[in-house]
């Protein structure tokens, strides 16, 4: 049984992280110097998870804009971004998507924007970027940040050409840009199911001084004993479950809620542990060989579903994606065993416990049809040519029936 997505850890990762717990702050203080290398930014700040670091990056932007107070979000996202900016105290307005590329639709994201627009939240899904050149022209031209979200897409690459604008409001130059670096802020993801993961745990970047000092005068609790223990046994688990022969064990636990998305704006914030900082810094030192095998599986599935009635999303010209699962658009059931399973069940305006907090109103077509069809297949280390084809042959035959 395959998992939809993960990326396991190995026994000599859990030897180093547990060898860094003894060792103070310095795992995190290399772990910071290495993502600063990564990403070329000159601040990087640590969280309990990734919508942990968004509620804290959101709170430290409306210290600097207080008179604003809405988050433009893509309509159709993972519940933890909505949950983040409601955390944060501020209301979300939402924009369209475009289905063909899930980037954001520009005549419905300047339609979003108001006078009361703290941020723009754009989204890298599935690790495939999203296109920023038209987002940083707009946000340059009505002077609004830029929050770009690469949970789901820690190495990917886009080219920004464009203007000096978009330069002066991002920050950026032109050239090949990782995803994650071309915003006023930057957040990264590392829960179990991202490119690179430490159990939980988000990353903010920045080169903004003002937003930097900001978030270093947040306060920020040490993280608890008991979470610390629950990190490592989940770290322990995921050495051995995420394989095939054994994933139907946790994916049959109810408890794990293992591939769901709950808009849960009540979480705990907290820093990262010495024990998640250490995972993280072996695991960004092997994301290039990690994204290398995502993208060949990747290969894989696109070239057997190709004019077979799957559509598969396809990347925007001059990016190269890291296909954390690769997108397509299919009417058709999940099939749980090859790890084929439907993206998020709604599109944010259909999300009745997000509506008291949401200012303004849609239609957002391209989100709904996203919604309804959506589906991502697997690209992690255990996805093998074998169980690709027996995987596509099951999808024809879930069509014919």
């Amino acid at each position: 049984m395959l998992a939809p997505a993960g990326m396991p850890f190995t026994l000599a990762d859990m030897v180093a992280a547990l060898a860094a717990v003894f060792s103070g702050d310095e795992a995190l203080r290399g772990f910071g110097r290495d993502v600063e290398a990564f990403s070329g930014q000159k601040h990087v700040f640590f969280f309990s998870s990734g919508r942990a670091a968004m509620s804290c990056g959101l709170t430290a932007l409306q210290a600097l804009h207080p008179q604003r107070d809405e988050v433009l979000l893509p309509a159709y996202t993972s519940y933890s971004v909505p949950s983040a900016v409601v955390h944060a105290g501020l209301k979300v307005r939402l924009y369209d998507l475009d289905p063909q590329t899930m980037s954001p639709q520009p005549e419905s994201l300047a339609a979003a924007i108001t006078g009361k627009t703290l941020c723009i939240v754009v989204c890298h899904f599935y690790g495939l970027p999203a296109d920023m050149r038209t987002v940083l022209t707009l946000a340059a031209e009505r002077g609004i940040p830029v929050l770009d979200d690469a949970a789901q897409a820690m190495g990917a690459t886009a080219s920004i050409h464009d203007t000096e604008a978009a330069k002066g409001v991002a920050n950026v130059g032109s050239g090949q840009r990782k995803a994650g670096t071309a915003g006023t802020l930057g957040l990264f993801s590392m829960s179990r199911g991202k490119t690179i993961s430490a159990v939980d745990g988000g990353i903010l970047v920045t080169d903004d001084e003002r937003l930097a000092r900001a978030l270093t005068a947040m306060p920020l609790r040490s993280p608890s004993v008991l979470r610390q223990m629950k990190t490592a046994i989940m770290a322990l688990v995921l050495c051995f479950f995420l394989h095939p022969r054994l994933y139907w064990i946790p994916a049959g636990l109810p408890w794990l809620r293992l591939g769901e998305s709950h808009f849960a704006p009540e979480f705990a914030v907290a820093g990262l542990t010495a024990f998640q900082a250490a995972l993280g810094r072996r695991m960004l030192a092997r994301l290039p060989d990690i994204n290398a095998r995502r993208r060949a599986v990747a290969a894989l599935w696109r070239s057997r579903l190709k004019g077979d009635g799957a559509g598969c999303i396809a990347p925007l010209p001059d990016t190269e994606p890291v296909w954390l699962r690769v997108p397509v658009m299919e009417q058709a059931e999940a099939l749980q065993e090859f790890g084929i399973v439907r993206g998020y069940p709604q599109s944010l305006d259909a999300l009745d416990e997000l509506k008291p907090h949401r200012r303004g109103n849609g239609p957002y077509p391209g989100a709904a049809l996203l919604a309804e069809k959506l589906m991502t297949l697997p690209t992690h280390c255990y996805v093998t040519e074998a169980a690709v084809d027996e995987a596509v042959q099951a999808m024809r035959k879930g069509r014919a029936a």
